[in-house]
């Protein structure tokens, strides 16, 4: 690694590895999308296990009818919605195939699943490499009007990386160093903004204390009180066979448990 490289991978990690992927960028043409999609498991919401971008749920009967198994209601999303959602999901598919393309020494994981009971999440990207050891990056795509008025990472985006960080941690204790990151694309000109973001461990453990919290009453038989401000309090009161689905949410904790 020439030194002008190793200065700007200490100064500025992302924007090492965003000049590593523009590297790479022209070999990672669409007909080799096939090993991208060979990788991904489609993303479903199983009983027993909160996904981490519902961490900062407020409504704690919504934590508990997922934990629970139970598919909320959501609007049908318009064509034009649909179409935006795609824009993003084939974004993500680009990304991973750019990624896939880095030479040795990295190392490239995609769609990477992480699991701490309750909590679960599927990470964008986990990248390693000698230089700078771990990295775990969250993709985004935004409008320009979006783009151009950003100047940090989003609340959410924060707490949703700092989660996934929080289940690698667990995985595979992170080393001091290591750093997620957020990068931002602008689905009208393709330009790019990143963001590193260290570790916070105290977030991510109230955040799964809180969770665990909700997990014991609803294995006790006490679901949260409805909150009184969500659209969905109507159909979360109504649940239906709970005591059926808390037996399961009890066989999954312990199975968590079991030696491996």
């Amino acid at each position: 690694m020439s030194h002008g490289l190793r200065q700007l991978l200490a100064d500025d990690p992302c924007s090492f590895l965003l000049y590593a992927i523009e590297q790479v960028q022209e070999q990672a043409h669409h007909r080799r999308l096939g090993r991208v999609l060979r990788r991904l498991q489609r993303r479903k919401y199983e009983l027993g296990w909160v996904h981490v971008s519902d961490l900062e749920e407020p409504c704690e009967r919504v934590i508990a009818a997922r934990l629970l198994g139970y598919t909320l209601p959501q609007a049908k999303p318009t064509p034009q919605l649909q179409r935006i959602l795609e824009n993003g999901t084939y974004m993500h598919l680009r990304y991973y195939n750019y990624f896939l393309s880095l030479p040795p020494p990295f190392e490239v994981q995609v769609a990477r699943i992480f699991r701490h009971w309750p909590i679960i999440g599927e990470a964008d990207v986990v990248v390693f490499h000698p230089e700078f050891n771990w990295q775990i990056i969250e993709l985004k795509s935004m409008n320009e009007r979006q783009f151009k008025s950003l100047r940090t990472p989003q609340s959410s985006h924060v707490n949703q990386l700092n989660g996934y960080l929080g289940l690698f941690d667990k995985a595979a204790p992170l080393p001091q160093k290591v750093v997620g990151q957020v990068w931002y694309e602008c689905k009208n000109t393709q330009n790019v903004k990143t963001y590193p973001l260290p570790y916070n461990p105290t977030s991510y453990l109230q955040a799964r204390q809180r969770l665990c919290s909700v997990s014991e009453g609803v294995l006790a038989g006490r679901l949260p009180p409805a909150c009184g401000g969500c659209e969905l309090d109507e159909y979360v009161g109504s649940l239906e066979g709970v005591e059926e689905k808390i037996e399961q949410l009890s066989i999954v904790k312990e199975q968590q448990w079991l030696p491996r």
